[in-house]
């Protein structure tokens, strides 16, 4: 049998249980694979960049990288604006109309995500790794506070939302972090 992407996707993204509640962190995980050929090529140089004292060029180049995020993340929202909810439909044999607005507000969460990642590898990149902790720690509790409450409250929307501000929040964390270490590593 000849293996194709689209088997391969389907075969991932369709299982025995199709209750969307249970599989959307699929794709989540099919979102964050996607994100990290986005910026994978471009570690190597990254880091030579960093280690070799080019400072300016390593922030010109992060900096276009998370706009790339950014845009990717916008045009993937418009064409689930547009699309994402027929196709989840017919992929999943239910009507997911109502869940339009869930789904947006994930893949925005997905973006941040993918923002919150590739500023983790930058902070490696710096060898400030150690910061990841404290940046993990710190949306550790408002996320053990906000997750029961959110779903309680408003069930998918609110998991929607919460994990969206978590993300989003993680990603602020970090781009501190990165901000104060590279002034303090750099001097700019």
């Amino acid at each position: 049998m000849k293996w194709s992407l689209a088997d391969g996707l389907k075969r991932f993204l369709l299982t025995s249980e199709t209750d969307i509640r249970k599989n959307s962190y699929k794709w989540n995980t099919l979102a964050g694979m996607l994100n990290s050929f986005l910026y994978q090529p471009i570690l190597p140089s990254l880091a030579a960049d960093w280690n070799e004292g080019r400072h300016e060029l390593f922030i010109r180049r992060a900096l276009r990288q998370i706009f790339l995020i950014f845009a990717i993340t916008g045009a993937v929202l418009i064409g689930a604006y547009l699309l994402g909810i027929p196709f989840l439909s017919l992929l999943y044999h239910t009507d997911l109309r109502s869940f339009k607005t869930e789904l947006l507000i994930l893949l925005v969460g997905s973006g941040m995500l993918a923002l919150a990642g590739f500023i983790n590898i930058l902070l490696t990149i710096l060898r400030c790794q150690q910061d990841l902790i404290g940046g993990y720690s710190l949306i550790a509790v408002p996320a053990f506070l906000l997750s029961p409450l959110f779903v309680r409250r408003w069930g998918i929307a609110g998991a929607s939302w919460v994990y969206t501000i978590l993300v989003s929040g993680l990603a602020f964390i970090f781009a501190i972090l990165l901000a104060i270490r590279i002034r303090g590593k750099a001097g700019i």
